[in-house]
């Protein structure tokens, strides 16, 4: 039992890392929001049993913080809506992107993860870029699809009450 849970942890411990690196030229912008924002990610990671990957509606997505007006952020999101426009046709015709496509086309050292509000709706708490590129891509009456790695924290109802809190620290309530 032991070993799994050493285990578990090294995992999360990568994907930190891993998710770290990817935000490391926004490193020297970030400040008590983007610390809280990380204390949740950290939270869901390591209490959640368990994570699944489910197709849901892109417009049923929710982002826990806005997409930054940074410098990069912006490019990085023009540059995505870029490719994915290359691509639109084969993804409207599937009427999904998958994690597959996904990796195609905006990689990225994580999937798009996020915990589930209530049976239709998710948070997104890692790959809000590339949200906000797919729902500039496509409108809400293409009904298309994005595989998300689902994780469901073993306290959801205080994960909840704390993104709240993020959203409202980000004026997004």
């Amino acid at each position: 039992m032991k070993k799994l849970t050493i285990k578990k942890l090294k995992k999360d411990i990568n994907r930190l890392w891993s998710w770290l690196f990817e935000k490391r030229s926004e490193i020297f912008e970030m400040n008590y929001k983007d610390a809280f924002m990380a204390q949740i990610v950290v939270e869901i990671l390591q209490s959640s049993k368990t994570n699944n990957f489910n197709l849901i509606p892109l417009y049923n997505l929710r982002p826990i913080h806005p997409v930054d007006n940074r410098d990069n952020t912006i490019q990085a999101t023009k540059k995505r809506i870029e490719i994915l426009n290359i691509h639109k046709n084969k993804l409207l015709k599937n009427k999904k992107v998958t994690r597959n496509d996904l990796a195609k086309y905006l990689p990225s050292a994580t999937y798009i993860r996020g915990v589930p509000i209530n049976d239709k709706e998710f948070y997104i708490f890692d790959g809000n870029g590339r949200i906000e590129a797919l729902k500039q891509t496509f409108c809400p009456s293409d009904n298309m699809k994005i595989e998300v790695d689902v994780y469901h924290p073993a306290n959801l109802k205080r994960t909840l009450k704390n993104i709240e809190k993020l959203r409202k620290m980000h004026e997004m309530i």
